[in-house]
């Protein structure tokens, strides 16, 4: 054992258990789990990732920037989520099209031009970063179909034809039949969340980006059987987005839970965890590693802010409970 090092280890059948020896008592005390959904509940490497990329891929080619190969544009996922400001993954398709703009328009190797935008602080600036010859393709940008160009082709892949004219109302921009939405899969066993649930004494809650009409299939029928709706947070709900600590705040006292673990796999999570500590609320953040593009950055990155634990996905999570 390494006297140097707060972290310890255990293996479980989906990976490695990894956590800090001064966070046991916290982690043992919690009175209630709240969990975030995308990277954490739910799988969504292809479905919100490969809508990401092939939005970026289209517009740039319609742009004029060429077709950019998926592969570059999915390795630097990683680098720009690590800002902290792209909950919404139509910012993360806008990000990687800039991205993928400063490297043909201005020769930037394609890593520093996504350094450069994961540098900014909010999205009016990580906007701005882009070519003037990028900018006819984000007007009305940041924000909702059909306004946003790339948040609406965005969704015309995640959801496909039928769900998108049924949310807004209009014909999508690309007739994709079958949405990337139905590639998804629960990443936690309904029995593993029943196992948790028995050990916080039934008070686990959701904190989420993702819009209840995205919740279909199998997550439909997790949050009905497992978790009730009303402990479902959307932050969209509250008129507000993460790392904002407020939904987290709202999820705590709905579960009536003093010292709730957090459980999420992005920087947002991390930082809003941290915000509703400043806030007063006991608040212990564990993170998913297993569900990223690039596992062994995300673990590196959330040990290099010293969380109290990291879990390769929710399975395991009872047991740092019983440590």
């Amino acid at each position: 054992m390494d006297p140097g090092n707060p972290y310890r280890e255990f293996g479980a059948w989906s990976g490695m258990v990894i956590y800090r020896d001064d966070a046991r008592e916290r982690l043992s005390s919690a009175d209630g789990v709240i969990m975030d959904c995308d990277g954490t509940m739910v799988d969504v490497r292809r479905s919100y990732v490969a809508a990401a990329v092939e939005s970026a891929r289209f517009v740039a080619a319609r742009s004029g920037h060429g077709l950019p190969p998926a592969a570059a544009l999915r390795s630097i996922i990683p680098v720009l989520k690590e800002s902290g400001i792209l909950n919404n993954d139509w910012d993360t398709s806008a990000a990687l099209y800039i991205a993928w703009s400063k490297h043909v328009d201005r020769g930037v190797p394609l890593e520093i031009a996504a350094s450069e935008l994961a540098s900014s602080h909010d999205l009016g600036e990580m906007y701005g970063l882009a070519p003037t010859t990028s900018r006819a393709f984000l007007e009305g940008c940041p924000g909702p179909p059909p306004e946003c160009e790339i948040s609406s082709i965005f969704d015309s892949l995640y959801y496909g034809r039928a769900a998108y004219e049924e949310i807004y109302g209009v014909d999508p921009p690309l007739p994709v039949s079958r949405g990337m939405l139905e590639d998804e899969y629960l990443s936690a066993d309904p029995l593993e969340l029943r196992i948790l649930g028995a050990r916080v004494h039934g008070a686990l809650g959701v904190v989420t980006g993702r819009p209840r009409r995205a919740m279909r299939g199998p997550l439909a029928e997790l949050i009905g059987s497992v978790i009730s709706a009303d402990r479902v947070i959307v932050t969209g709900e509250l008129g507000t987005s993460k790392p904002d600590p407020r939904p987290l705040l709202e999820a705590a006292s709905r579960l009536g839970s003093s010292r709730p673990i957090y459980v999420g796999d992005s920087a947002e999570d991390l930082i809003m965890a941290e915000a509703s500590r400043a806030a007063g609320l006991d608040a212990t953040f564990v993170g998913v590693y297993g569900l990223s593009i690039d596992i062994d950055r995300s673990t590196r990155w959330f040990v290099s802010r010293g969380v109290p634990a990291l879990i390769p996905s929710l399975g395991p999570l009872h047991l740092l409970l019983d440590l």
